[in-house]
């Protein structure tokens, strides 16, 4: 008796008690934050490994089944190739999912900022689809941006199932976002800072531990399943059973990096401004948003065969790193991601005399066979200017992918030719062009995201060489400091700038923090336009509310009656019998919704003399049942003040 009721003890008290304790153990916060961070980068490891995969089938289905037979006999079939992977990206960021359209990590920024870091979950699948039809079938265009957007969207979904503070949502798209760029580039301590850099820019410890987990965990995933060999390998000299770089870093050319980070930020800026000239352009077409990426694909295909005519390349190459060891062909060089041209300008063996300089058997980095003659000067400029065009008729006509990797592209051309010109002075013994395409690729990525720390660290996690650190840094930061000097804004924060969206540092990071539906709002009273202005009298007399919402008989918003203009028309007493609310509504009247952030209402507030503005509902933003307060919003923010 006495151990049956032990046992049945257990399952009617302590079973439960221990059930409850580990509940409320999960739901801590701060534990709750660090099994989601977890998991996130768990799931964004897999999705990365499943979203390199769907990216080399589309390409070895686009230029190996479709294209390897007959694009050799008939180049100008080239045109269908990218136009119908973008008739398809068109139909998908038009009716599925917008956000997808474009580089990402923008759309990401935005809703961290202004929608309370709420992303549909439905924007890492179109966002996938999109960037594999885009990227695969031709594109300018990297992968780094659509997984930031995919892992922000895991991070971001996951937080709204759970119903997470805002300070919360940050974090775990910041886990995403980070675990992203760990797994697409094997390269985790990248991913950390570039969440801590450009998304978060405010980290505390207890956000930056989850954010390093999931980025480990998702880095370790795709090494499992993909090995752990770097993106660009630094070829090595085979010297007796040793190897070493076939090039190094000497003192003496560190005035060269020094100009050539100037040269790397005057390129990023022109690069930024040709990217947005072009989304300007394209959204001036008289055509349907549907058929602006089929333009831009079609543009990108006249400009790769005009390219590979002049430099006499086949339109029909070997595989790209993403292909599939079945695939035997790639798009042209200044199509798709563009991998196969960035290891060429890597290698010594590519420049001219190099051959000559080289000691012993030489290991040169795996792809495409070699060009038949050395770079010139001309031939990398040639590649730089027409890559940065190919990206600009794929993103700004509406395409889907990254400006990474068109990034590394560029500053590996202008490092390469860079190197060239600096051999060719003859001042310097021993000049590599290769070490300055490498030091070039670091400094014009700085210089883009505004992120040196990020860009220095990814080199070396890409090329897995220590010895690159010194100079890339030199070069990184003077190529910064060139591009903020021109524009403070970076290729991400100019596109959020052109929508109106500023970034903030100090106090306003807090206000960012509180979305208006954490603040007190009073019920609107609601008047109509034919209502007596002796009626807004006796609400006045009833109600804590200064100013009043007018709506028309559909409940939409129509302005807004001030307090003040109010108790203006209190003076004119006589004349009030006379009139009516739409005699002294005013129509232009800001509004917020439930999603937005507090530094935005204290900017809608500004230069307005109202008391309080009209909140609305994200779903249906003409409808208005509240308002929220100056004295709510100054009230929560030094309530936190007090509590920072």
């Amino acid at each position: 008796m006495a151990r049956r009721g032990l046992f049945s003890d257990f399952w009617r008290v302590r079973l439960p008690r221990m059930l409850r304790a580990i509940s409320k153990a999960w739901t801590h916060p701060d534990r709750l934050l660090t099994t989601l961070a977890i998991i996130i980068g768990c799931v964004t490891g897999f999705g990365a490994v499943a979203f390199s995969r769907l990216v080399s089938f589309m390409e070895e289905f686009y230029y190996d089944d479709l294209g390897g037979q007959i694009l050799p006999s008939m180049p100008w079939l080239l045109l269908l190739l990218p136009m119908s992977g973008a008739i398809l990206v068109g139909l998908i960021t038009y009716f599925f999912a917008p956000e997808a359209e474009g580089h990402g990590v923008p759309e990401v920024m935005d809703a961290m900022i202004r929608k309370g870091g709420r992303i549909r979950p439905r924007v890492a699948g179109a966002k996938a689809v999109a960037s594999a039809l885009t990227i695969g079938s031709g594109g300018s265009a990297g992968t780094e941006g659509p997984i930031i957007q995919i892992g922000a969207a895991i991070g971001s979904g996951f937080g709204q199932w759970l119903r997470v503070s805002l300070a919360d949502i940050r974090v775990l798209i910041g886990c995403g976002a980070a675990s992203g760029i760990a797994s697409i580039f094997n390269a985790p301590i990248a991913g950390v800072l570039f969440a801590v850099e450009v998304l978060l820019r405010d980290v505390s410890l207890r956000s930056f531990l989850p954010i390093i987990m999931s980025a480990v965990l998702s880095s370790t995933i795709t090494q499992a399943i993909g090995g752990n060999e770097p993106i660009f390998p630094i070829p090595t000299m085979l010297t007796g059973t040793t190897s070493s770089p076939i090039y190094v870093f000497t003192v003496q050319e560190f005035g060269n990096y020094a100009v050539l980070g100037l040269v790397c930020g005057l390129v990023a800026v022109a690069f930024m401004k040709a990217l947005y000239l072009s989304e300007d352009l394209f959204r001036k077409l008289p055509v349907h948003r549907i058929i602006r990426p089929v333009i831009g694909a079609a543009m990108l295909a006249l400009l790769a065969l005009g390219v590979n005519a002049l430099l006499d390349e086949p339109v029909s190459a070997p595989p790209s790193p993403l292909a599939t060891e079945s695939a035997t062909h790639h798009p042209p060089p200044i199509m798709g991601n563009g991998y196969p041209i960035i290891r060429r300008t890597l290698e010594k063996e590519e420049y001219p005399h190099a051959s000559e300089e080289v000691v012993g058997s030489a290991t040169p980095a795996a792809g495409p066979p070699r060009h038949s003659a050395d770079w010139t000067i001309g031939m990398l400029l040639v590649l730089l200017v027409a890559k940065v065009l190919a990206t600009c008729f794929t993103l700004g006509s509406g395409g889907s992918g990254g400006v990474f990797a068109p990034s590394l592209f560029v500053g590996a051309t202008t490092g390469g030719a860079f190197g060239l010109f600096v051999q060719q002075l003859g001042i310097f013994e021993g000049i590599t062009p290769g070490a300055y395409a490498l030091v070039g690729m670091a400094a014009v990525v700085a210089a883009s995201i505004h992120a040196p720390l990020t860009a220095t660290l990814m080199l070396f996690e890409l090329t897995h060489d220590y010895k690159v650190i010194i100079p890339i840094m030199l070069a990184g930061v003077i190529g910064l400091a060139v591009s903020t000097r021109i524009d403070a804004a970076s290729i991400y924060t100019l596109k959020l700038l052109r929508r109106g969206v500023r970034l903030s540092s100090g106090d306003s990071r807090i206000l960012q923090r509180i979305p208006v539906r954490e603040i007190p709002r009073i019920s609107a009273p609601l008047v109509s336009p034919l209502d007596p202005v002796d009626k807004l009298v006796n609400i006045m007399r009833t109600t804590t509310a200064h100013d009043f919402v007018v709506v028309d008989e559909k409940g939409r918003i129509v302005g807004m009656v001030l307090g003040d203009d109010l108790r203006t028309m209190l003076l004119e007493a006589e004349a009030m019998p006379l009139l009516t609310v739409s005699d002294i509504v005013r129509h232009e009247v800001p509004t917020v919704n439930l999603d937005e952030t507090l530094d935005v209402v204290l900017n809608r507030f500004a230069g307005k003399p109202m008391h309080a503005l009209p909140v609305v509902d994200p779903e249906s933003p003409d409808t208005v049942t509240e308002l929220i307060t100056r004295a709510a919003v100054m009230n929560r923010y030094n309530q936190v003040l007090a509590t920072t």
